[in-house]
């Protein structure tokens, strides 16, 4: 600080500046295998220093996807902690290309996240396919 007036002063404060980052967390313990609603999640806000990892800043993205492991309150939720495709799941797997897209039914046969590869059967041909995680319940293969 510092005043220029008849009698001149300066004083020199400290400072610590702290850029908050936004992301998703709980607002009640979540157990083993539930899935997520929008009502028990919420948005926190943590110093970047302190924030890593795969962590998500946008809430509808894990609307119904189930947790992996105990979820617990004002932590980060890791795309390793959820699965949003889950073994076993049946989820619409959707063939695409630039001029038409083909949707069907199929069963994962691994857990996927946003962006990962995975296995999956269709259930009407009972071809094993592989594709990538869209969605909660979407998978698609681009051929």
């Amino acid at each position: 600080l510092k005043c220029e007036e008849d009698k001149p002063w300066d004083v020199y404060l400290p400072v610590r500046v702290s850029i908050q980052k936004p992301y998703v967390t709980v607002n009640a313990p979540i157990a083993k295998g539930d899935l997520l609603s929008e009502s028990q999640l919420q948005l926190g806000y943590q110093d970047q220093t302190l924030i890593r990892g795969d962590y998500l800043t946008d809430m509808s993205m894990l609307v119904g996807v189930r947790s992996k492991r105990e979820i617990k309150p004002g932590q980060p939720i890791r795309l390793s902690q959820v699965c949003v495709v889950c073994k076993g799941d049946q989820v619409t797997l959707t063939a695409e290309n630039s001029s038409f897209q083909i949707k069907t039914m199929a069963r994962a046969l691994q857990d996927g996240s946003f962006g990962e590869i995975i296995k999956l059967v269709n259930i009407r041909s009972g071809k094993t396919v592989e594709g990538k995680v869209s969605a909660v319940g979407a998978v698609t293969v681009t051929f």
